[in-house]
């Protein structure tokens, strides 16, 4: 014999009851029903087991309307950016379970908070920052909703697969100013630099720099921000289709 938590139990037969009742109930649900709605589909497709974590999630990805609307907080776009970059750019294990959220149909946006979700304050900050955060997925080329962004051709990028063979192509030197030079021996590719500060003993200050497109055998600036020592983290490398990071430590 072994023991049951009822309550447990009892409130998601609930929330997959609740899940069940269809775009009817949609309309008069209240922001408690749609996470535990949305925690009941989870449970659905996870078993009970998961249910700890469906409750979470959902919690994490559910907007409730008017209460998470108004001005975006203070320091929005520098926290946002880190926050995705990790998830989409830095991150191996992040990245996977963000595909995964991506391929049960959630946004974009909700596959990042869910891909963070061991760190819940980070989750609720993009929450709180929830327009900022879809705009830069957008502007990264991210759909907002809950199908991939179709690969774009840009002008002058392929749309070839790239590996670690192209990490190669690119060098990032210093110069005598403040700047970085970006060298490219293959076809053009945009370049991003992620610098970290090595007068601290830890990365998580570390900042992705501005992009810059470099054609073959073009070379490009980029700058670091405020860190006092800098030092090349990564760099990401992408064509009109794809997109690799880079590790350099």
């Amino acid at each position: 014999m072994f023991a049951v938590n009822v309550p447990i139990v009892a409130a998601f037969i609930v929330a997959i009851m609740v899940a069940g009742t269809g775009s009817a109930a949609a309309t008069t649900m209240t922001c408690a029903d749609a996470i535990t709605r949305e925690a009941g589909l989870c449970v659905q497709q996870k078993g009970l087991s998961a249910a700890a974590e469906c409750r979470r999630l959902a919690e994490a990805t559910v907007s409730c309307g008017p209460a998470k609307a108004g001005p975006a907080p203070a320091g929005c776009e520098s926290e946002v950016k880190i926050a995705i970059d990790w998830v989409l750019l830095l991150d191996r294990g992040a990245q996977a379970r963000y595909a995964q959220f991506r391929s049960e149909g959630k946004s974009a946006f909700e596959a990042v908070v869910g891909a963070q979700a061991h760190n819940p304050p980070v989750q609720r900050m993009l929450q709180q920052c929830r327009g900022v955060a879809e705009a830069y997925l957008l502007n990264r080329g991210f759909a907002a909703g809950g199908q991939a962004a179709p690969p774009q051709r840009e002008s002058g990028l392929g749309s070839r697969p790239l590996s670690v063979q192209d990490c190669r192509c690119i060098s990032v030197l210093p110069t005598a100013t403040a700047g970085y030079r970006v060298v490219n021996s293959c076809d053009m590719m945009e370049v991003a630099v992620n610098f970290s500060d090595a007068s601290l003993s830890h990365a998580s200050h570390s900042m992705w720099g501005t992009a810059v497109r470099v054609g073959q055998g073009k070379e490009g600036m980029v700058y670091p921000g405020s860190q006092r020592v800098p030092s090349i983290r990564a760099f990401y490398i992408r064509n009109s289709a794809h997109t690799f990071t880079c590790q350099t430590q």
